[in-house]
């Protein structure tokens, strides 16, 4: 099964799974919800390209501007659920919520299931520990029913869901489905193995921490916007006896999932937003030491690249420890470089310049990049960098940690 977002269920257990509850609508988390990198256009693939977002990958940036250093793992505090034992059978409901709100909002399941994993903990720090091993030991077992909902507002069976990435403009409206839930007319009657059964070893080492996957999202940026803020409610319920069957078979009480006052939790899976929207290689480059100018024991060579199909000005701007600045400007062609050693930057600045250790700041009117050069010959010794593009470097600064360079 593919990977997918985890969600903890937690429980302060006394004896065994007596008395596993929800205390709360809202479920605490192991990280804080994060910016879902979902809100760029995609030039390449038209104005709107839907991907399917993964919560758990390991690959966070693919999903995510921040890395979380620990699992996302949501933490669900059971405390006032139906009193669920060793032996039942509990069913599981999804549905996603865009601003605390259900229906066609932007958001959708992007992946086919026919169980649902789970892992079970002993507790909320085995479950969020980096150390841990996060396999999934059991599952809820389908089958599963996808749920849309129609221009009237009516929820009709999606059959199944689009997997993969594909254009905004070829998402259908069956294909808009914002509820996962069990399949009661495929289970009820048939004396059929469903859902999650509580094991012996849950109840004897009180594995009330339950980690469950949650299948990819995908999502319409002509609905959903940044700045939303996507959720997922997540509902249990015990199944019941099947009036009509033999002793054990057991249907599903789709009336006991996700009321009011039914074992369910809402957590939040992140805000919509574009990491890398102003964090590309832009115009405004940091080459942040050179050695003196006039320093005859070290060379150094400077490059910027303009990586457009037009040419355009560049201002170089020259800061010494000493105080000294200044300021030169350049034109550089079409998918060309300004190409210049120290001397000869020198001799471009004038004045003061050149007798002590400097960076340099560039402000071009093209996308640029480049590259700064430093060698000895005497020593045999030499080094080289890039510059920082400058709108990462700023974005760095305001938010340490949520941003990872390319």
């Amino acid at each position: 099964m593919k990977k997918i977002i985890t969600f903890l269920m937690a429980a302060t257990m006394i004896f065994g799974f007596a008395g596993i509850s929800v205390a709360a609508d809202v479920c605490a988390t192991c990280v804080e919800a994060g910016t879902i990198n979902r809100a760029c256009d995609i030039e390449e693939q038209g104005s709107c390209y839907s991907e399917p977002f993964d919560y758990e990958d390991t690959d966070w940036d693919a999903n995510y501007c921040n890395d979380p250093k620990v699992p996302r793992r949501i933490i669900f505090p059971a405390c006032d659920c139906e009193n669920f034992v060793e032996g039942d059978m509990i069913d599981i409901r999804m549905e996603i919520l865009v601003n605390g709100q259900p229906g066609d909002n932007g958001a959708y399941w992007a992946e086919n299931v026919n169980s649902i994993d789970l892992g079970t903990y002993s507790g909320q720090l085995s479950a969020c520990d980096v150390n841990e091993n996060h396999d999934y030991s059991g599952a809820f077992e389908g089958p599963f029913q996808y749920l849309y909902y129609d221009d009237d507002g009516f929820l009709q069976d999606a059959g199944s869901v689009p997997e993969g990435g594909m254009s905004c403009s070829d998402i259908q409206d069956s294909d808009r489905a914002t509820i996962i839930q069990p399949d009661a007319e495929e289970i009820n009657g048939s004396c059929v193995d469903h859902g999650y059964t509580i094991t012996q070893e849950d109840d004897i080492n009180n594995l009330s921490n339950w980690a469950i996957d949650i299948p990819h999202m995908r999502f319409d940026q002509n609905i959903i916007q940044a700045g939303d803020v996507v959720e997922v409610r997540i509902c249990l319920a015990k199944a019941v006896q099947d009036p009509d069957g033999d002793l054990g078979c057991m249907d599903v009480d789709l009336g006991g999932i996700c009321d009011d006052t039914g074992c369910c939790c809402t957590f939040e899976v992140g805000t919509l937003g574009c990491c890398y929207e102003e964090l590309t290689l832009g115009g405004k480059l940091t080459y942040p030491y050179a050695t003196e100018m006039n320093n005859a024991a070290w060379w150094y060579g400077f490059v910027i690249t303009n990586l457009t199909s037009e040419a355009g000005m560049a201002d170089i701007t020259v800061y010494e420890t000493d105080g000294d600045t200044a300021t030169i400007t350049v034109e550089i062609a079409a998918n060309n470089m300004y190409v210049a050693n120290n001397q000869s930057l020198m001799a471009a600045f004038g004045g003061d310049i050149g007798d002590a250790r400097a960076y340099f700041e560039v402000n071009a009117e093209f996308t640029a990049s480049g590259f700064l050069f430093i060698g000895n010959d005497a020593k045999a010794e030499a080094m080289g960098y890039l510059p920082v593009s400058r709108p990462i470097y700023d974005a760095i600064v305001e938010n340490i940690g949520a941003i990872r360079l390319p």
